[in-house]
């Protein structure tokens, strides 16, 4: 399992190691916690966006997301009117304290990452709830 901070950032490799771009944030459902996609920074002259749809992920780790080949990124166009919404942390809601991070492998949201305050974390440290009791 890997952080979400830890996610932004990973490179995107083929199975031959060649980077394909970086993630820069997650597309996932929001009610589920399943990963739909990524959205990704594919390096070029003009760096464009592109999106990974998660059935193309063979492998996370934090050496990166690791995908069939370059066909499994999709080229985002600027004139693209519905790009897929990236979830955001701070969207995330929960009665128990403020959501700092999230916990995924490559199928799912697992866990998230909940601090009750400055004072409180320092005490008693931050707590991790598994997705399915926010």
């Amino acid at each position: 399992m890997i952080s979400g901070k830890q996610l932004h950032g990973l490179r995107v490799l083929d199975q031959s190691g060649a980077v394909l771009g970086v993630v820069d944030s997650l597309h996932a459902d929001q009610q589920s916690g399943k990963i739909l996609g990524y959205m990704v920074t594919m390096p070029g002259v003009i760096s464009t966006g592109g999106y990974l749809p998660a059935a193309e992920v063979i492998n996370l780790d934090l050496i990166g997301l690791v995908v069939a080949g370059k066909g499994s990124l999709h080229r985002l166009r600027k004139n693209k009117k519905n790009p897929p919404q990236a979830l955001k942390i701070d969207q995330l809601s929960t009665k128990r304290g403020y959501v700092t991070d999230i916990l995924l492998d490559k199928e799912q949201i697992n866990a998230v990452e909940i601090s009750q305050g400055l004072l409180h974390d320092i005490r008693a440290g931050r707590q991790t709830i598994p997705w399915d009791e926010l």
